[in-house]
């Protein structure tokens, strides 16, 4: 079991490192083009022969764009006060005292947060205290949960999850319900595979989902639709099942990808430039039928966020970009000097209907003299919400 909990933690760290990079859109520095900005092409255009040529056009591309500077793009920009801010704290659990406390994976999800915590003990004898309160151990005194907050950072609690799992993401359904995504971690394979469950807004457990398909599902994505079907993309296929996770339709090509993206009120899944892992482009797709729609190349070096049914945001010290498929390029939403919240690292976005804007913002959380080869440590963080008002609605 001690191996077990190593290498599930081998697994959750990398995790940890890879999603907050993983913001929709890691890109290239973009340059300002001529081209329309609808393209579609046939799906035959993306796949071994044309992949070479379009990376060293990329690369090119790239170190051009580096020589020359800032970029040129599009501004939907308003200027954001805060409104209300808070740091999200964890409800105190009698006798326990962390050491240090990491807040890697996050989800905005209707009125409510999930964040995926990693803490270590203080005093290792109060571990079963700990375990009592849905936490599981990860080995050599660290342990993990995903804890549940409302908008204002109170705690709710903790969210069980079964042994093995990483949280990934979380939707609101429009029952008031919430659906969250994990991934579980098979061990001997080194291989996760979704595990899907609906929690209320209280954090307890209702119900779990099982997806009728034959094909492994591992390494895939869950999107569930507003009316309650699901989308599970995974490698070179692309599933829609309705809310009780019966098979509706199902894709399958080579060059679809495990991701998929919702821009400009439409949903796209991913297609990967065979036989490297680039994204080349993106396809529409139905979110009635699941059938795939008009295809659209990219230029971008495109990372892909997870996605939580709205538009597709990339964080940079610069604030927040939004990245619009159609159109191959990004806007600027929110800039430093557009609003009066301070944030460090931004993690998390959701523009609601009525313009305002819900961000997650990380700062470190450390002392001063903390050894630098102590990694864990080092990545001790507070974590906050905060409501962004736009300044002429105010």
């Amino acid at each position: 079991m001690k191996k077990t909990f190593r290498t599930l933690l081998a697994f959750t760290l990398a995790g940890s490192m890879l999603l907050p990079l993983s913001a929709c859109g890691k890109s290239k520095t973009g340059k300002k083009t001529d081209k329309k900005a609808k393209e579609t092409v046939s799906a035959e255009d993306i796949g071994p022969e044309a992949d070479e040529t379009e990376k060293a056009k990329d690369e090119k591309a790239q170190s051009e764009t580096q020589e020359e500077g800032s970029s040129v793009e599009t501004s939907n920009e308003n200027a954001y006060y805060a409104s209300k801010s808070a740091e999200l704290k964890l409800e105190p659990i009698p006798d326990v005292e962390f050491d240090f406390t990491i807040f890697s994976n996050t989800s905005i999800a209707g009125d409510r947060i999930l964040v995926k915590i990693l803490a270590s003990l203080k005093d290792a004898s109060m571990e079963e205290k700990l375990l009592e309160n849905h936490y599981q151990a990860m080995g050599d005194n660290l342990y993990t949960s995903l804890q549940l907050f409302d908008l204002s950072g109170k705690n709710i609690g903790s969210v069980p999850m079964d042994e093995n799992c990483e949280f990934e993401n979380a939707f609101a359904l429009d029952n008031g319900e919430i659906l969250v995504v994990t991934n579980k971690f098979n061990d001997g394979e080194c291989r996760t595979s979704p595990s899907v469950f609906v929690i209320s807004p209280s954090g307890e457990k209702l119900r779990e989902l099982n997806f009728d398909v034959k094909a492994n599902l591992y390494g895939s994505h869950v999107y569930p639709m507003k009316d309650g079907k699901i989308f599970i993309a995974t490698e070179e296929h692309l599933f829609l099942f309705d809310s009780e996770g019966n098979l509706i339709k199902e894709n399958q090509e080579k060059s679809l990808g495990p991701f998929m993206n919702h821009s400009e009120g439409k949903w796209y899944v991913a297609r990967i430039a065979l036989p490297g892992t680039d994204i080349a482009g993106y396809q529409e797709v139905d979110v009635n039928t699941g059938e795939l729609l008009d295809l659209y190349k990219s230029e971008r070096r495109i990372s892909i966020d997870l996605a939580n049914n709205t538009d597709c945001f990339v964080f940079t010290d610069n604030g927040i970009r939004q990245f619009l498929i159609s159109q191959d390029d990004f806007a600027t939403v929110l800039s430093p000097e557009n609003t009066d919240l301070a944030f460090t690292d931004l993690r998390n976005c959701q523009i609601l209907p009525d313009g305002s804007m819900i961000v997650l913002n990380s700062e470190p959380n450390r002392d001063a003299d903390t050894d630098p080869t102590d990694y864990l440590r080092n990545d001790a963080n507070k974590m906050s919400v905060a409501v962004l008002t736009p300044v002429d609605k105010a």
